[in-house]
């Protein structure tokens, strides 16, 4: 017995000489790294990004790193908040963290707001009328009691599995992984899409978009792109027809804003612009009105609990320019910044210690590059 257990564990010894290997550089390279520890790496290396391929580890590191910093000011959202730099508040940029996820509805910032272990001072969140429309809302009617917010086992086995098809297939290499550099700005970086794309959350839990970051003329390309196709689309759909108003997630933004206003946070609700190209087309078709109306139920209720919802359509009138969206409705960092401008202008009670506008205003008179505004690309 003892002799074929002997043989067994030889037979098998190189199989797991070379799992614990393909593990340890899974880890390594971010992609299997728990959450918890990517965060504490970007606390002591700032200028690391960190993004998995995965998506089951989104909740669970904005959560830590909204742990680690225990900001005073949480900005919530999808992917059209998630180029607001904590630098937007020049004066403490440190009490400030950026918590928006791609891709996050509603419903996902109540699972998240849902895990705070503190309360911040101010929640700036993204409500657009979309979430609160019938027929586009995310159903609210029964979200889970203890949602998954982290990565398990077999999360890290199809890690694992992944890296061994990218060092077969040649699309990452051994060096590559180990030295962790991204390709587009060869910064360290965690996780594979932060490797092979040089996109990811900073420390801050901003986002940083690769390529299409660092190169003018693809920021160009892309927008232009994005732009005709998207009125291609609307000029072949139509008019589109009206829709009602979700009275259950309606309900469920009153819960949330009274339970907040409970506790002493001010919530500042905002919604983001369309392309103005985009935004006057669909006046045009008649196809703005439906949220017209959902935002102006939406402002009624933050209304109750003396709070403001800025429904934002046109930022022309605070300097945007067209090439501060990157797409139909994705803003950049420049028009990020013009964005949380109009909010320090609104709130000045609020901001005032933590923003210094003449500041603000210099790095919107100064910038080059509308996805750097704080010139971290510059040579």
């Amino acid at each position: 017995m003892l002799r074929l257990l002997t043989k067994l564990f030889v037979f098998f010894l190189p199989l797991l000489v070379l799992s614990l290997l393909l593990a340890g550089l899974t880890w390594h390279a971010g992609e299997a790294m728990p959450a918890a520890r990517a965060v504490e790496v970007q606390h002591n290396a700032p200028g690391v990004i960190y993004r998995q391929e995965r998506t089951c580890d989104r909740m669970e590191y904005k959560l830590a790193a909204y742990r680690s910093r225990q900001p005073e000011i949480l900005i919530l959202g999808n992917s059209l908040m998630m180029f607001i730099r904590t630098a937007f508040f020049t004066e403490d940029p440190g009490a400030v963290y950026n918590a928006a996820v791609s891709g996050w509805g509603f419903a996902d910032l109540l699972t998240y707001t849902a895990h705070l272990d503190h309360d911040p001072k101010i929640i700036i969140a993204l409500f657009r009328p979309q979430w609160f429309i019938a027929d586009a809302a995310t159903d609210l009617s029964e979200l889970p009691a203890s949602p998954s917010i982290s990565c398990g086992f077999e999360d890290d086995l199809h890690a694992m599995t992944r890296t061994a098809q990218y060092l077969r297939d040649g699309k990452l290499t051994l060096g590559q992984l180990i030295d962790g550099r991204d390709f587009v700005f060869g910064r360290r970086s965690l996780g594979f899409s932060a490797i092979k794309y040089g996109v990811g959350h900073r420390a801050d839990g901003s986002f940083i978009l690769g390529r299409q970051t660092a190169n003018l003329e693809y920021q160009e390309q892309k927008r232009i792109e994005a732009l005709n196709n998207r009125l291609t689309e609307m000029q072949n759909a139509g008019y589109a027809p009206k829709a009602a108003s979700n009275e259950a997630a309606l309900d469920k933004l009153d819960a949330f804003l009274a339970g907040w206003h409970q506790r002493g946070v001010v919530v500042v609700g905002v919604s983001t612009p369309f392309h103005f190209k985009i935004y006057e087309r669909m006046l045009e078709l008649g196809t703005y009105s439906n949220l017209d109306e959902t935002a102006r139920r939406i402002s009624a209720i933050f209304s109750v609990y003396g709070f403001s919802y800025h429904y934002i359509n046109d930022l022309r009138s605070n300097g945007m320019k067209d090439n501060e969206w990157f797409d139909t409705g994705h803003l950049t960092e420049s028009g990020s910044l013009r964005l949380m401008l109009t909010l320090f202008q609104q709130h000045p009670d609020l901001f005032e210690r933590y923003t210094d506008m003449n500041k603000v205003d210099s790095l919107l008179a100064n910038y080059t590059n509308p996805m750097d505004v704080l010139r971290e690309l510059d040579p």
